[in-house]
């Protein structure tokens, strides 16, 4: 028995990369996308730019307008967060609230140590938490490779 998309529950995903890009026909690219370590030479870095790229997908039955909240977490304690409001988004003819909602920081200090999670928060609705992202120093180099001298 196939299942309509629109009885599904409410999902999220969350991307890390260096950067987003909108592209011509409503599509959108992501620059430098990181899996599980995010990996440097020196123990702390600064990034011109870090961005934890959020998928969602939300089922006919949120009203609108209602407000999806989107942090970047390390540890589990906020560092940054921005809210959406949800009424501005496209709803696509299934009925559903589909969306990529990029939070991005310009001038992102990586630790050593860190453990950087995505969370997307819509109260009563949603509360995801992504797998997360650590932050790695790794003086020999990501793949082994002697410090360059």
């Amino acid at each position: 028995m196939s299942q309509d998309k629109q009885d599904y529950p409410p999902r999220a995903h969350v991307v890390f990369c260096d950067g987003v890009r909108r592209e011509e026909g409503g599509k959108v690219s992501l620059m430098g996308v990181y899996s599980q370590v995010l990996g440097f030479r020196e123990p702390r870095v600064l990034m011109p730019q870090f961005c934890a790229t959020f998928l969602v997908d939300l089922p006919s039955s949120v009203t609108k307008p209602t407000t999806i909240r989107l942090s970047l977490l390390d540890r589990g304690k906020p560092l940054f967060a921005a809210e959406v409001v949800l009424d501005q988004l496209p709803t696509p003819m299934t009925g559903r609230m589909s969306a990529v909602l990029p939070l991005e920081s310009f001038g992102f200090t990586a630790t050593d140590g860190m453990v950087l999670q995505g969370q997307a928060v819509i109260e009563g609705v949603l509360d995801y938490t992504s797998d997360p992202l650590v932050v790695l120093s790794m003086p020999d180099g990501p793949n082994g490779a002697p410090r360059p001298q």
